[in-house]
């Protein structure tokens, strides 16, 4: 059932109306309460009447029965009606013959005939009776009608049969019910009339003034008063809502106050702050917005600020705002913009749903920072990164690079294959110690797991996939990889250069041992030359020996005797 159609009636004719109809249904379930009262009352008057009639004809037609005046007693039977109410009446015998009636043409005729033209009701009620004679008064209700009938023995061998209507009785009694309604129902109409007239002006007519100040209210405007006066509901509701209105702008004040200092701080930030309406456009932006894009905020408002961000972008970036405003989410996304020079500069706008203070939705708030330097630099990393991998790839030292949490190997080149002979899949799933025999192995651990913060380098022995062992020279430094703290290793083979050391060492061993002996021979010859000279000088010829580079050199009397000069 459809109510609305109720709830859109003005109340102060409805609550009238509904006490008038429910007044109006009382009345007319006590009317039909009345009317079962007025029956069972009229029933039970009219019963004890005929009783009392009955007696009193009974006694009338035994007596002129008895004397044998035949036309005396349907002459009493015919004035039977002069009872109100009484329709049909039949003095029988025990031959079940009609003896008396009302009507003479039932004189003399078998009562089943007569009966037979009178209802079924009557002739059902008839046909139960005992039809044996006794001097009692019966009175019976007669099926589906308003009427009874009464039944009193006369004589041994004759019956009265009385039928009394009820329906007159009953129709005056509820004519006069029906004035008595009618005059209830005119008496609640005016008292419905006269309560609407007080309703409207004690309470629906204030009501109104206080829904009239409510909507205001609700439009915004607190400026106007209820200034309703009295103690009852409608008076407390007036005073909240003038306690609301004072609230409320003081609420605005403020809230104008905070508003323009958090303009003042966005105003003055180098970020370019947005706001937009439920609807999706654009409300505010703030000055930093309006310098970059060299456009006013009338033209930013709606979907103006759409029209500043790159054709090649504007649908992805449309997609993810239109997506998150959909479901209330936060979103960040990267697209172009146009700068007030003309250009299209790259920005980061991340925004977020706003709520009032009741929760409800207000659309959104959001920032976007310049992000072209960073592109930049972002693609200049990516040239240099693919640059350096190159550099790591096509090396031709094997190098690897270890987390240095773990010392999980992260990073191997294809020298490091080739040299080591691990696969890529091999090589990745080793721990820096593997490649060390175990000797290396904990002095290794502690200076990989270190940081320095400044390269390291030593000699080691590296074990290949063979088992094999070679000798390298190993260099580390530190770097970030894969988001974590590594170290980039370079292990240059040193195994042949070890090999020719060995050599070297050797062979200037050698050389010490023959330097050694050629020196002792030319000691020896020098001091034979001193002498040669001395012994020249004292014989008085020239030296034939220039010594004077050996000045300085001294000779032990044991150096210099050879066994030559011996």
């Amino acid at each position: 059932m459809n109510w609305k159609p109720l709830f859109a009636f003005p109340v102060r004719l409805l609550v009238p109306l509904l006490f008038a109809l429910v007044a109006l249904l009382a009345i007319g379930v006590n009317y039909q309460l009345q009317v079962r009262q007025y029956t069972e009352a009229i029933r039970f008057s009219e019963q004890k009447r005929l009783r009392e009639h009955l007696g009193i004809e009974q006694g009338r037609l035994e007596r002129e029965w008895g004397v044998g005046n035949i036309l005396q007693v349907r002459r009493l039977v015919s004035s039977l009606p002069l009872l109100g109410g009484i329709t049909h009446a039949w003095l029988v015998d025990n031959a079940g013959n009609v003896v008396a009636a009302l009507s003479r043409t039932d004189i003399g005729q078998p009562l089943a005939k007569v009966l037979a033209k009178q209802s079924p009701g009557l002739r059902n009620t008839i046909g139960k009776e005992n039809s044996v004679w006794h001097p009692e008064i019966h009175i019976h209700a007669i099926e589906g009608e308003q009427a009874f009938l009464g039944e009193v023995g006369v004589q041994p061998d004759l019956f009265l049969l009385v039928r009394l209507d009820l329906r007159s009785a009953l129709s005056e009694q509820l004519a006069l019910g029906c004035r008595h309604l009618v005059y209830q129902a005119g008496l609640i109409v005016l008292l419905t009339i006269l309560l609407g007239c007080l309703l409207h002006v004690l309470w629906f007519r204030r009501a109104a003034h206080l829904t009239a100040v409510a909507i205001a209210m609700g439009k915004g405007d607190f400026e106007l008063r209820t200034e309703m006066e009295g103690r009852d509901e409608l008076a407390t509701i007036g005073a909240a809502l003038d306690s609301l209105a004072v609230n409320q702008q003081r609420y605005q004040a403020e809230l104008r106050q905070l508003v323009s200092k958090l303009e003042t701080i966005a105003n003055a930030s180098p970020v370019l702050f947005w706001t937009s309406r439920p609807d999706k456009g654009g409300k505010w932006f703030n000055r930093r917005w309006l310098e970059y894009t060299g456009r006013s905020m009338e033209q930013e408002q709606g979907a103006g600020w759409l029209e500043s961000i790159h054709p090649g972008d504007i649908d992805n970036f449309w997609a993810a705002y239109v997506g998150a405003f959909e479901l209330h989410q936060s979103f960040s996304v990267e697209y172009r913009l146009r700068h007030n020079d003309g250009n299209y500069r790259w920005v980061l706008n991340q925004g977020m749903p706003r709520y009032d203070a009741d929760g409800y939705f207000m659309g959104y708030i959001g920032s976007c920072l310049d992000i072209s330097e960073q592109k930049q630099l972002n693609e200049r990393l990516a040239a240099n990164e693919t640059h350096y991998r190159n550099l790591f790839d096509h090396n031709p030292a094997p190098m690897l690079i270890f987390a240095r949490a773990d010392l999980q190997l992260l990073s191997v080149n294809h020298a490091f294959e080739e040299h080591y002979g691990y696969s890529l899949e091999e090589a990745l799933s080793l721990k820096l110690p593997d490649i060390y025999p175990e000797s290396e192995q904990a002095a290794v651990i502690g200076l990989a797991t270190q940081d320095h913060g400044y390269g390291s380098s030593g000699e080691w022995h590296h074990r290949k996939r063979s088992g094999e062992f070679m000798d390298v020279e190993v260099h580390s430094n530190s770097l970030i990889y894969a988001d974590q703290a590594c170290k980039v290793m370079v292990a240059v083979d040193i195994t042949e250069r070890k090999r020719a050391e060995i050599i070297l060492q050797q062979r200037n061993e050698e050389l010490e041992r023959f330097n050694i002996a050629s020196t002792d021979r030319e000691l020896a010859m020098i001091d034979l030359k001193r002498r040669v000279n001395a012994l020249s000088e004292k014989l008085g010829l020239p030296q034939p020996y220039d010594l004077s580079f050996a000045k300085e050199i001294s000779i032990s009397p044991e150096a210099g005797q050879s066994d030559d000069f011996r």
